[in-house]
């Protein structure tokens, strides 16, 4: 595995399926680790089986600040234009630098006015129990 490689096992009936997801670079990025596992998913599982578990695990995990220390290379093929790859290369940055600083800036929200003052709007709907989880001490009642 990578040195930020991710694996999702769906658990199936009558079996269960793996895919794995390497990562060039280490990512924290929401939106970056959502679009890879969607297309690992769309590409590995069996749409017409009844879904009952869906675990993520993530391997060889660094710090933000050691990800930035290491120097990575990517080896270009003959046909490759340089000069995009490093504008692409440079556009992901740039999207991972953006996805750190709202996720600060929830953390924050987060922290100064309660746990449900941002929340996935997912989390409204019926049967969803987030907003009544956050009110209680470690999920459970006091």
């Amino acid at each position: 595995m990578g040195p930020s490689a991710r694996t999702s096992t769906v658990g199936t009936s009558p079996h269960p399926d793996h895919a794995k997801i390497s990562f060039k670079v280490p990512t924290a990025s929401p939106s970056e680790l959502i679009d890879r596992f969607l297309v690992a998913y769309d590409q590995s599982f069996h749409h017409q089986l009844t879904i009952r578990r869906v675990t993520v695990t993530a391997n060889h995990l660094v710090s933000r600040h050691q990800a930035q220390e290491r120097t990575y290379a990517e080896q270009l093929d003959l046909f490759a234009d340089p000069e995009q790859a490093v504008q692409t290369a440079a556009k992901q940055q740039a999207r991972r630098d953006q996805d750190y600083k709202l996720q600060k800036l929830i953390l924050k929200m987060q922290k100064d006015f309660g746990k449900n003052a941002i929340i996935r709007a997912a989390d409204l709907k019926d049967g969803a129990v987030a907003k009544k989880r956050n009110k209680e001490i470690g999920g459970h009642q006091a």
